[in-house]
């Protein structure tokens, strides 16, 4: 996965990391080049720190949030999403258009919503439990929303336009669907079934 950048302090005092995250920001992976190995299929961010080389960075390493980077002289670019596809012949997720999984990590005490999308982020479906039914053949997204204020979760609107003062987004899911005439024509298809963390 390779990826075009411009902006930066190209001064010879200046260096430049680019850092692989997941949805929540936690970073996965950091290179000094501009391209990641596509391992794992999956909606991703990716993030330009320019730093004073003399002065260095913290907390840049794998596991560490993007929130939690700290320096004396750094700048963050805004993040780019980067939506890996599963290589052809993966296996699916459902063949009958049903959909159920795991959830786990989002707060309780306040309301949640899964929402499934196309990978273009539109919403096709909003469910109150971790389940999804009638799903056509394709391959989505599934994001977990926790909130107490939120607005734009409406049926064909873009997931990326939702709005709020207290709502938090954990990493989607990446399912692929067949249709049922497909997974009879002689192939055999595993389905398998995820788990969705906030």
């Amino acid at each position: 996965m390779t990826f075009t950048t411009s902006g930066q302090n190209t001064n010879s005092n200046y260096s430049t990391l680019y850092l692989l995250t997941d949805y929540s920001g936690n970073i996965l992976a950091s290179s000094t080049t501009n391209s990641f190995p596509a391992n794992n299929a999956g909606l991703f961010k990716i993030y330009g720190l320019n730093y004073l080389t003399s002065a260095g960075i913290l907390n840049t390493s794998v596991g560490n949030n993007i929130s939690n980077i700290s320096g004396s002289c750094f700048d963050i670019s805004q993040p780019f999403e980067a939506l890996i596809c599963p290589a052809p012949g993966t296996t699916c997720q459902t063949f009958d258009g049903l959909y159920s999984f795991n959830s786990t990590g989002g707060n309780t005490a306040i309301s949640t919503v899964f929402v499934l999308t196309s990978l273009d982020q539109t919403i096709s479906q909003i469910s109150t439990t971790p389940s999804f039914s009638g799903i056509p053949a394709g391959d989505y997204l599934i994001f977990p929303v926790n909130y107490m204020d939120i607005n734009g979760l409406i049926i064909g609107a873009n997931f990326k336009n939702i709005s709020g003062n207290c709502f938090d987004v954990g990493n989607p899911l990446f399912i692929k669907v067949v249709s049922l005439a497909r997974s009879q024509s002689g192939k055999i298809l595993i389905c398998v079934k995820a788990n969705l963390l906030f």
